[in-house]
């Protein structure tokens, strides 16, 4: 019995078939491990930069507090954060988001992490706080955004809370059984003038309504406290903004 021997043009075809798998494989999971590298790398800077600022931020806060409580009890400190400067921590357990929040939203103050529209709420308060980032690759904080889902956590620390928002529903379909995970205000989210407000949404760049107290709404001032996140859309890109709502739905006091 002979034993056919194989073209060498074969063999040269499969080599080259197992080489373009290969390499198929990695460049993702290369460029997936940049990323995480990247995010791991930018995460450690911010936190070396902004958590001393932080944190004797908080306790000039809390010693604000307690002055002001003294001299006048029952009042609280005017929140008044310079442009730039570090003043909250934002978490997000599901994308793996772990920054300070800066005051401001232009280029130069979120160019290392999150930032706050000044022009709206600060931590737990009732209204809108508006927090912006980058997602344009390389360790961004909102490269995932789009990955929430309804009842998501966000949690949101200052001087003397841990404020935790959930993501609100996407659709009408499953509002009722997905907002009762937002707990104490989900009787409010289910009527006018919130009953329309959804976990995510697509807007142009000028579309500035997200950021009102109550979002796409100009009658009051809201009495449910919102998150509202928002980045470019698609990445790395100007054309549009993708936009998270969420709600609180739990205030935890911090030790002293």
């Amino acid at each position: 019995m002979r034993i056919r021997q194989r073209d060498p043009l074969v063999w040269v075809g499969q080599i080259f078939l197992v080489l373009a798998v290969a390499i198929a494989g990695f460049i993702p999971y290369s460029w997936v491990q940049e990323n995480v590298i990247a995010a791991h790398q930018t995460r450690s800077v911010q936190h070396d930069e902004y958590a001393p600022e932080v944190h004797n931020l908080w306790q000039a806060q809390k010693q604000q507090q307690q002055q002001q409580q003294q001299d006048e009890p029952g009042t609280h400190p005017v929140n008044e954060i310079d442009h730039g400067r570090a003043f909250a921590q934002l978490r997000i357990p599901a994308i793996g988001v772990d920054y300070f929040v800066v005051e401001g939203v232009d280029l130069d103050a979120i160019k290392y992490g999150p930032g706050h529209d000044p022009e709206t709420d600060m931590p737990g308060k009732p209204g809108n706080m508006v927090v912006a980032a980058h997602r344009d690759g390389k360790g961004s904080p909102f490269n995932d955004l789009e990955q929430l889902r309804p009842c998501d956590a966000i949690e949101v620390e200052d001087a003397e809370h841990i404020y935790t928002y959930r993501v609100l529903p996407f659709n009408d379909d499953v509002r009722y059984s997905t907002v009762r995970c937002i707990g104490e205000s989900a009787n409010a989210l289910m009527q006018p003038p919130y009953e329309t407000l959804t976990g995510s949404e697509i807007v142009r760049p000028d579309e500035v309504s997200i950021t009102q107290p109550i979002p796409h709404d100009s009658s009051g001032e809201g009495t449910v406290p919102l998150l509202t996140l928002y980045t470019c859309y698609p990445a790395n890109s100007n054309e549009k903004r993708y936009v998270v709502h969420a709600a609180l739905a739990d205030t935890e006091k911090k030790e002293v």
